[in-house]
């Protein structure tokens, strides 16, 4: 297949020739995973591929990689193209004056400015699901095949925007930009200390106007996201970095409570940079399980476990400790999930999230199920064997003895 067909002769006239090198070298020992190829026109002139001890490179092998590098040298025919931890020192190695002779152009760097939004991290599965390539992926090919599927859609990419080949490789060494701290009323230092767990982030702006509400199941990964130096700045982050002055966390158990949380705030507060605000207007999208059940999370608290009950109009929290006796809150939200009482008081271990939280509630299972713990209330049985089933599925969460799924009272409990 001719690659640059629908690419225009600015960026790869007739003949251009580009070099595709992909080389990963393991983090400890001396592993060398490479594969390079040349194309010539879009068409696939030469490929290798090798793996083991980079100090026992065959010689046959090395005159070959030195001759598809020379094949990359003269700037105005040809662009080398590199990729993973060890590209510039395998090309060191072999060919040490094309790294200041030749075109270079690292397709990690060109393929996170073409798209910002991916993460510091991303890998090339990551990147192929964001440049549309979902359909390759499920075609199982060979997997070293995926860098160069992303190398011709990152050049096609680039022709849609109308570069030339000078102004691609221009785009793709802009220096990243980063946050002006000097205008903030917190350090870099104080992102450094985030802590790792769940929970919601505040954003105020110079008036101690709330500006926004987010949630993260990892609030330190979240704000390296948000303040790391980036190639290029959404249009939203963008607008954070110009107004924000100050932030606060509010540590949350789970991540499902952060999500409960973050709706809450959103309705209370309104904060005008959160699009999403009425969350129960799309009630009708989700649908209740068919036997009511309660959730049970890990919490990040010491020895404890959140359960989550959401079902006739509203979303009920309780936390409890599965090594002490149960809560009264529990026996109280499981006689309400199952229809056996029709008001009651929240103890101070329960928490109420409303209408809007029942939403979120049950569109987080549907979406999470695969990975979740629940107890399922099925009608008959008394609501302390249910307690104390939810009791023993939280014992057993914590000291990770159950797979995700379902848990369900044992059939041989009395009635």
């Amino acid at each position: 297949m001719q690659r640059d067909r629908t690419i225009r002769d600015e960026i790869l006239q007739p003949g251009f020739a580009v070099v595709l090198v992909a080389a990963w070298l393991q983090p400890r020992g001396r592993g060398l995973s490479l594969r390079m190829c040349r194309f010539s026109g879009g068409l696939l002139q030469k490929r290798l591929m090798w793996a083991g001890d980079r100090s026992r490179i065959p010689p046959s092998l090395g005159r070959e990689i030195a001759a598809m590098l020379h094949a990359a040298a003269d700037p105005r025919r040809a662009l080398l193209v590199g990729t993973g931890n060890g590209w510039r020192r395998l090309v060191a190695l072999f060919r040490p004056e094309i790294l200041h002779t030749a075109r270079t152009l690292d397709l990690t760097k060109l393929v996170r400015r073409l798209h910002p939004h991916l993460p510091a991290r991303a890998g090339f599965e990551q990147m192929a699901r964001a440049m549309n390539l979902s359909s390759f992926l499920d075609e199982e090919k060979p997997a070293g095949t995926l860098v160069e599927e992303v190398l011709w859609k990152a050049l096609s990419e680039a022709d849609e925007r109308k570069f030339d080949l000078d102004g691609l490789m221009h785009f793709a060494s802009l220096p990243p930009r980063r946050p002006d701290f000097t205008s903030y009323d917190f350090q870099p230092s104080e992102i450094a200390a985030v802590p790792p767990g769940p929970g919601v982030y505040l954003f105020y702006d110079h008036a101690g106007v709330l500006l926004y509400v987010g949630k993260s199941r990892n609030l330190a990964r979240r704000f390296r996201e948000y303040f790391s130096p980036r190639a290029r700045v959404p249009e939203k982050l963008e607008t954070i970095w110009r107004a924000i002055h100050r932030f606060s966390l509010i540590e949350t158990g789970s991540d499902l409570e952060a999500t409960l949380l973050e709706q809450y705030m959103i309705e209370e507060a309104g904060p005008r940079l959160n699009v999403m605000r009425r969350v129960a207007e799309d009630a009708a999208r989700y649908d209740v399980p068919a036997v009511p059940v309660a959730v049970v999370e890990r919490s990040t608290r010491p020895d404890a476990a959140e359960v989550f009950f959401f079902g006739r109009g509203r979303a009920l929290q309780v936390r409890i400790r599965p090594h002490r006796p149960a809560p009264a809150g529990l026996l109280k939200a499981v006689n309400w999930h199952l229809g056996r009482a029709r008001a009651f008081r929240l103890t101070q271990t329960m928490r109420d999230w409303g209408k809007p939280g029942e939403v979120i509630g049950l569109r987080y299972f549907a979406a999470h199920r695969s990975h979740l713990h629940w107890v399922e209330l099925e009608e008959g049985y008394p609501a302390r064997v249910l307690v104390a089933t939810i009791m023993t599925a939280a014992r057993r969460r914590l000291m990770g003895e159950t797979p995700p799924g379902p848990y369900r009272p044992s059939p041989g409990v009395p009635f």
